[in-house]
């Protein structure tokens, strides 16, 4: 989680969700090029795409 500034709440960057058979992930990072491109980022959305795929973790 992360605030705006000091005094506003947390807010969640990742969640996930389990909802009957199907699985949601949701990630707030990436808004830029830069983002998509850092590789701790890829590399959540490539564990989070093989979760969502229910694939083996790497």
């Amino acid at each position: 989680s992360a605030r705006a500034t000091p005094e506003a709440p947390e807010q969640p960057l990742c969640w996930t969700h389990e909802h009957g058979a199907g699985r949601v992930f949701y990630d707030a990072l990436g808004h830029t090029k830069s983002s998509l491109l850092n590789p701790a980022h890829r590399r959540l959305l490539t564990q989070a795409t093989r979760w969502l795929l229910r694939m083996e973790s790497v």
